[in-house]
């Protein structure tokens, strides 16, 4: 009597561990993907320390890129978002005034900023302006285009 050993399938374990496996890879890819806010919003934490710490930093330096150029993204505790914003932005603009980044005397950042941005929806009737693009907490800086 001959037995048929052809297949011997796969445990419980392996099965479980495969479909794990690939939760797991679709987790990575959707999170790498379309951004961690997307899948768990709570992930995203309030890092105005962190700015602060990184202009200041960027001051002491005197590294103007880092100042005046490079663009950040500040999360306070109530989980509003400013995006596209600089240490220079920061220090100059008043209704962000209330996070404490201190200006920088040592560098001229050569960018003019108004020392007040209302949040409009779009750049129409506002071009060359510097205004914030707001989308329900998140305020994005943007430049609107010259006609």
């Amino acid at each position: 009597m001959e037995m048929n050993k052809r297949g011997q399938g796969l445990s419980t374990n392996a099965i479980i561990l495969i479909i794990l496996g690939v939760f797991i890879l679709v987790i990575l890819i959707v999170g790498f993907t379309m951004g961690w806010d997307t899948i768990a919003p709570w992930l995203s934490k309030e890092n105005v320390d962190e700015v602060a710490t990184s202009c200041a930093l960027a001051c002491n330096s005197l590294s103007e890129y880092d100042f005046c150029t490079q663009k950040r993204t500040l999360i306070d505790e109530e989980k509003n978002e400013y995006r596209n914003v600089t240490c220079h932005a920061l220090s100059v603009i008043g209704e962000l005034d209330k996070y404490g980044i201190e200006g920088c005397n040592a560098l001229d950042c050569g960018i003019t900023i108004p020392t007040s941005i209302n949040s409009y929806a779009n750049c129409t009737g506002h071009e060359g302006d510097t205004i914030f693009v707001t989308d329900k907490k998140v305020k994005t800086l943007v430049t609107c285009p010259t006609a």
